[in-house]
């Protein structure tokens, strides 16, 4: 028995149309993206996620850095001097949950947030969570500090494992005012700049877009002309060769050859132009 070729077997076509689709649906998702969406893919990576809405900084970890270890000197004191009302009186609480459950109550001052969580889009997962927060966030007026990254952070908070962010509670930052001042004035600054720098990203991709379309529209009329500038020139085939007179490359005969003279009944030449 002969093996049926990959056209005629239907699992073998169906894979082939799957794959098709797939391929139009990734181009239309590339066509619907914004310019905004483009522009931050250019921006940012792994280690800086698009929830990011500002640039990072190393003056920027520092102040958070001396911010925490007070935050967190006050919180030990506390609970040494008293165990049991110090649970009422915390800080700072670690991790996205307990973000959100403290945003949920209105008791949140400040979030810091590591700009290198894992990418997880599905639903529930850690993008939609990230997304939660920031949108409560902004209800709120709650600003949230991208800093560090995870391992990063767990190591300022004296932890051994890595920690997406940290929620700063109200007046959890109080004997550290500075720190916290200075810390929220550098993250508006870092905001302007990370807009300055993807507004340039846009108009960029603008600038190309209209020179593509400049490029297509050339393309659309040179191939509706017979002949552009710096093309071979071709000539028309629109009649037969036989019925041209004369075209390039062919031997020129001229018309005295074409119809030669010959003598009328009187012995006189009648020539080609005066025959009939």
């Amino acid at each position: 028995a002969t093996k049926p070729s990959d056209d005629k077997d239907p699992s073998v076509a169906d894979e082939k149309d799957k794959v098709t689709a797939e391929e139009k649906e990734k181009v239309e998702e590339e066509k619907e993206k914004s310019l905004d969406e483009k522009a931050k893919e250019i921006i940012h990576t792994a280690k800086f996620r698009n929830y990011c809405d500002h640039d990072l900084s190393r003056d920027l970890d520092t102040y958070v850095g001396k911010l925490m270890s007070d935050i967190i000197r006050f919180q030990d004191k506390t609970f040494a001097k008293d165990p049991i009302n110090a649970k009422t009186k915390k800080r700072y609480a670690v991790g996205l949950r307990e973000a959100i459950k403290y945003l949920k109550v209105k008791k949140v001052s400040c979030i810091l947030m590591a700009p290198d969580l894992d990418r997880i889009s599905s639903k529930g997962g850690l993008d939609s969570t990230v997304d939660d927060i920031k949108d409560m966030c902004k209800e709120q007026n709650v600003p949230i500090v991208f800093t560090m990254s995870r391992y990063k952070l767990g190591r300022t908070c004296l932890r051994k494992t890595p920690i997406s962010c940290v929620t700063i509670l109200n007046r959890g930052f109080q004997g550290s005012d500075e720190n916290y001042k200075l810390m929220l004035e550098l993250r508006d600054q870092l905001k302007e700049s990370y807009a300055a720098r993807l507004n340039i990203e846009i108009q960029t991709l603008q600038t190309a877009q209209h020179q593509n379309a400049i490029k297509n529209i050339q393309q659309q009329q040179q191939s509706q002309l017979r002949y552009v500038p710096g093309m071979d020139f071709v000539p028309s085939t629109s009649r037969p060769p036989s019925s041209l007179k004369y075209s390039p490359g062919k031997e020129f005969v001229p018309k005295s050859q074409m119809f030669p003279s010959q003598p009328d009944n009187e012995g006189r030449a009648l020539g080609g132009y005066g025959m009939g």
